[in-house]
């Protein structure tokens, strides 16, 4: 059940008043010449959606834009703002009401469309969605994600033949799309057209080697193909994976789905926001997707690198995990919280020379640096330990 949010929250007029005039000038910005009267109908209470642990960056955004909205009901634009934001942040149940409202007042609106469908789809309202992606296409046709979205949809109903037709056209636009790869060869051995099926596979696993879903499938495609002894090696890296001697490289068939989303509206301070969000759950991989995003956006960010790294380290993807704070230090040498991360992970692995060398940075920046100083004295007591250890061996 909904909590009721704390009144405090509401009486906050100051709070309020930054909160509107920051969302004015957003959606100042993309407020079009369109001004619909639609008569609002309140469906969506923001007030039922706050919950005690609801993040204040959401309170803010769900708030502002309802302030917004209430200042002009009549600007559509206004409404997609809150939609989006519903969107953002899972409450989809209210986007979908949101939009639907939009779309009575102008079906021409090709943004809602998409969104619509995603959040529709989310919902697992398969049907729905797909209504709202072809209509999408119909007033954008040039934008190629959205063949993705409907052949990815039409497989789930399992109509087959048109998904591949629709992911055919896809290709012709993303020719190295593996996700779109990997569904069509999936989908031609349903389709019993297994030797037609090992090109798309094949090249799917060229960019993710360690993918179980198309290692599985083209292991079928070769044994289904008459080609039993192409099958091996893949059965013995299916063998390693289950047995966490690989670590996976899952193709996520929703990425293009995010990446149209992202598109429309993330910019790089929104994918920061919503990455925090996750990393505040534990969702470390869903975290780092919408912070390979932000970096697209903020290349030079060294503190997005660093949160990056962090999330890896946290996951076990060590080497990953390195990359992103060696390109953090290569934009900020002197980023203690970087140094520190980085020979913790050192650390960790036993590898105490490297650890050192970063932790020695990191007290040459700051001598006093509490989290420096107590991982300096842990290394010095495993050094102590190992040498004790050693000399009795010795004897």
């Amino acid at each position: 059940m909904k909590k009721s949010p704390s009144p405090i929250l509401f009486q906050k007029t100051r709070v309020a008043l930054w909160v509107a005039f920051t969302f004015t000038f957003f959606c100042a910005n993309h407020v079009t010449s369109q001004d619909v009267t639609v008569t609002d109908s309140r469906e969506v209470k923001i007030e039922n959606l706050i919950e005690e642990d609801t993040a204040l960056p959401v309170i803010r955004a769900l708030i502002g834009c309802e302030s917004i909205i209430q200042s002009n009901p009549a600007i559509l634009d206004r409404k997609l703002s809150l939609a989006i934001q519903l969107c953002a942040y899972d409450f989809h149940e209210s986007a979908v009401r949101v939009l639907q409202e939009i779309l009575r007042a102008d079906p021409t609106i090709h943004e809602c469309h998409y969104r619509l469908g995603y959040s529709l789809e989310l919902l697992g309202k398969v049907d729905e969605a797909l209504v709202e992606f072809q209509r999408y296409l119909e007033l954008e046709p040039q934008q190629s994600v959205t063949l993705y979205r409907i052949g990815e949809l039409l497989n789930r109903n399992g109509d087959i033949e048109s998904s591949n037709e629709y992911l055919l056209r896809y290709l012709e636009g993303v020719p190295d799309c593996p996700a779109g790869k990997r569904r069509i060869g999936q989908n031609l051995i349903t389709l019993n057209k297994p030797a037609e099926a090992i090109q798309y596979l094949e090249s799917t696993l060229d960019r993710f080697p360690r993918d179980r879903g198309s290692l599985t499938a083209l292991s079928q495609a070769f044994l289904r193909s008459g080609q039993k002894e192409k099958t091996i090696p893949l059965q013995e890296t299916l063998k390693k994976l289950r047995n966490s001697e690989l670590v996976s490289t899952p193709v996520n068939l929703a990425d293009p789905l995010m990446q149209r989303l992202n598109q429309l509206d993330k910019t790089p301070a929104f994918c920061s926001t919503a990455a925090l969000e996750l990393e505040s759950k534990g969702q470390y991989a869903s975290a780092n997707v919408y912070l390979e995003l932000a970096i697209d956006g903020s290349p030079d960010s060294t503190n997005l690198f660093r949160r990056y790294g962090s999330n890896c380290a946290k996951l076990g993807q060590n080497e990953q995990a390195f990359k992103a704070y060696h390109r953090a230090l290569q934009l900020d040498p002197t980023d203690s919280s970087t140094l520190y991360q980085r020979a913790s992970l050192f650390f960790g692995m036993g590898r105490l020379a490297e650890a050192e060398n970063d932790l020695n940075k990191l007290l040459s920046l700051n001598p006093v640096q509490p989290n420096g100083l107590t991982l300096k004295s842990q290394i010095e007591s495993l050094r102590k330990r190992s040498a004790k250890k050693s000399v009795k061996e010795g004897n």
